[in-house]
């Protein structure tokens, strides 16, 4: 197999001029090309506010996960100074671990009335049976005080639709009402919450149709917790179809992260995958350790995921090519549709698509774009839950400091 560099996902982006209240970050990413270059797959590795610490990770990325003398051949390259490596598999697989450089984040504080306390409502429907009942999941609406926000969930499962079909539960003043279908799954069930995490575990479900029918994409859940996220994305497909439906069904381990591959009798392909991101946070300020009584209480958190779907009709006419890339994970939705609407205008000018569409939905953003080469490109904001165990809190922040300290000893 030829060892090429990979192409970009997307069209080459256009520099523009850089700003000063701008802060770069180096996102490490790891492509997997199989040997047939089907199904790609690609992940964030993490993201870097140094150079230094993003070399050092990319560096060590495949060598932690497998260890050198697992691949036929490996070699690291330096482009503009950010690490490349590029590494065959001996089952042929081609692994692409690269540096990759964004605008950064906005150095300049939000607006006053961001920061200001707020309590969001929110209604989510967990399960197919609940969306049946209810439809999709929306926001109620948007409270100052938490007392207004405690009346207002109570009244919409006591006063609304299928309430017969719910259990109401109370978990303390200050949490909140949770509603629980009752023939929910264990696997659904949300694990005490921690508002402090440091890593999302993003688990993603991709449908490949055999004959041509459009692929499907889907965000399943999201936790903070590695264990959590693995347990989830082995039961998936099981628990909504049974072992016995698939024709293959395999769960492998990669670097401690699973993944599972079925394929299906009326021949689609099936990936349940796990994906892991650095936590980002809300700008809204947290109540004092004193004052937060949601210690320890069973809780799930609303994470909003920002995709971006590419199919390159330029260099497959056919559409065969696609790539997705989580963009990132964000607790509010102020800042993932933010993140959606600045994604591709970070990288290239408006005036270079030929077709550009906002459109909001729930209040979540899509943007659907077509370029001059062909290439169709979807950025867009998919609502999910965070689920967390506290318990597990410091093994996480262990794992973390650990790799900060290998990467500063990387970078002397």
């Amino acid at each position: 197999m030829a060892r090429t560099r990979p192409s970009t996902n997307g069209p080459a982006p256009i520099k523009k001029s850089s700003k000063s209240s701008e802060q770069p970050l180096y996102i490490v990413t790891r492509g997997t090309n199989d040997a047939e270059g089907v199904h790609d797959n690609h992940e964030i590795v993490g993201t870097y506010k140094t150079l230094a610490g993003a070399n050092a990770a990319a560096r060590n990325n495949l060598i932690k996960g497998w260890g050198h003398d697992y691949f036929d051949e490996y070699e690291a390259s330096e482009v503009d100074g950010m690490v490349h490596v590029i590494a065959i598999c001996p089952d042929g697989e081609e692994m692409v671990v690269m540096v990759e450089k964004s605008g950064g984040r906005k150095a300049t504080p939000p607006p006053k009335d961001v920061e200001e306390q707020s309590y969001v409502v929110l209604r989510r429907s967990n399960t197919d049976e609940v969306q049946h009942i209810l439809g999709l999941s929306e926001i109620v609406g948007t409270y100052k005080t938490l007392v207004d926000a405690n009346a207002a969930a109570r009244d919409y499962f006591r006063k609304g639709p299928g309430r017969e079909h719910f259990v109401l539960y109370e978990v303390k003043e200050d949490v909140g009402v949770f509603v629980h279908n009752n023939e929910a799954s264990p696997s659904k069930v949300a694990a005490p919450l921690n508002p402090n995490a440091l890593f999302t575990y993003t688990v993603i479900r991709e449908t490949l149709y055999l004959y041509g029918g459009r692929d499907k994409y889907e965000i399943l859940n999201a936790y903070d917790t590695l264990a959590a996220a693995n347990e989830f994305a082995r039961n998936n497909m099981i628990e909504e179809w049974g072992r016995d439906y698939f024709e293959k069904f395999e769960v492998h381990e990669f670097g401690g992260i699973v993944r599972v591959n079925a394929s299906c009798p009326d021949g689609k392909s099936m990936f349940v995958r796990v994906d892991k991101a650095v936590a980002k946070r809300s700008s809204v300020a947290g109540k004092p350790a004193a004052e937060d009584l949601t210690v320890d209480i069973p809780e799930e958190l609303p994470v909003y995921h920002v995709s971006r779907h590419t199919i390159d009709y330029h260099n497959d006419p056919e559409g065969g090519m696609q790539y997705t890339a989580i963009k990132g994970a964000f607790l509010s939705l102020m800042k993932a549709n933010e993140c959606a609407r600045r994604d591709l205008l970070d990288e290239w000018d408006e005036d270079f698509f030929e077709e550009y569409e906002e459109t909001v939905h729930d209040g979540m953003v899509t943007i659907k774009t077509s370029c001059l080469e062909g290439e169709e490109m979807t950025v867009s904001v998919e609502k999910g839950t965070l689920f967390t165990n506290v318990e597990e809190l410091e093994e996480v922040e262990e794992e973390l400091e650990d790799s900060e300290s290998e990467s500063d000893d990387e970078s002397l």
